[in-house]
């Protein structure tokens, strides 16, 4: 147990000492987050409704409202893009997490992360409501390589045409990976 807590104290200084870039006089530190990122979430929930069923598409119908924030080499459109602007080629981590409902009895719902108007089936999470008006939180993520004005969508499915999901609350945040 000593030993553990040994390790962790000297993580917590060690990210601590590279998160604020000085170990204290005279000592500097490369910066551990690069500073490629960006943010985005959705400020005003809504219903999307799923046109054809097992089809992706985009989560931005239904008065859904995408808000952005923390843009470093990134900047997002009103219409849920978070677009990379940098210059180099770079992988990214991407992560959303966010609470959804069915607006159905039954219904088995896909969430996933895109790149440039294509679904990444690696970043699927399956959902199956049994009820109507149930909150869920629900969590998708992928490491992404983007190149000057790639960009990152949420996409989302149901098992049946003309479905409805509520997307209350969505956030989708971007680092760089190295």
């Amino acid at each position: 147990m000593k030993r553990f807590l040994l390790i962790l104290a000297i993580l917590a200084f060690s990210f601590t000492a590279h998160a604020t870039k000085t170990g204290g006089p005279g000592v500097t530190y490369p910066e551990v987050w690069p500073g490629v990122a960006g943010q985005m979430y959705v400020s005003t929930g809504g219903t999307v409704t799923i046109t054809t069923g097992g089809t992706f598409e985009k989560c931005d119908t239904g008065g859904i409202v995408w808000t952005s924030e923390h843009l470093e080499w990134f900047n997002e459109s009103t219409d849920g893009r978070l677009t990379y602007t940098g210059g180099p080629d770079k992988y990214v981590i991407c992560i959303g997490t966010g609470t959804v409902e069915s607006g159905e009895i039954a219904q088995d719902v896909n969430l996933r992360l895109a790149e440039n108007g294509t679904d990444l089936a690696a970043s699927d999470v399956e959902i199956t409501f049994t009820n109507q008006n149930l909150h869920t939180p629900v969590a998708v993520s992928n490491i992404i390589g983007v190149s000057t004005n790639d960009y990152i969508e949420l996409y989302c499915t149901s098992d049946q045409n003309g479905d409805d999901l509520i997307l209350h609350s969505f956030n989708i945040a971007c680092t760089q990976y190295e």
